[in-house]
């Protein structure tokens, strides 16, 4: 859901599909490398506003939130989770 509702998709809209092809635009691989750039938004986002969401009670998508539930873990073992998370779709994105 929040691949849908962050922006990216928008954004990404305007500034790519206007130069591109569809055939490029369409391969495969680039939609694979949009789906991660999501994905890494999405972390980043919530690895930075993990205190303030959890200050202020504001969390419930939080993927800290999410994994801390989940995984039955503490917020310092999420937020280890998430980062390791980022990293393997860093390194996946062509």
């Amino acid at each position: 859901m929040r691949h849908s509702t962050i922006g990216a998709h928008p954004s990404f809209m305007v500034e790519l599909a206007f130069d591109l092809l569809d055939e490029v635009f369409l391969h495969s691989v680039v939609v694979e490398n949009f789906r991660l750039v999501v994905d890494i938004i999405i972390l980043d986002k919530d690895l930075c506003s993990d205190n303030k969401e959890q200050a202020v009670a504001e969390f419930p998508l939080n993927i800290t939130t999410i994994l801390m539930h989940n995984d039955n873990c503490s917020d310092e073992q999420a937020m280890e989770k998430a980062a390791e998370v980022h990293q393997q779709r860093s390194r996946q994105f062509v």
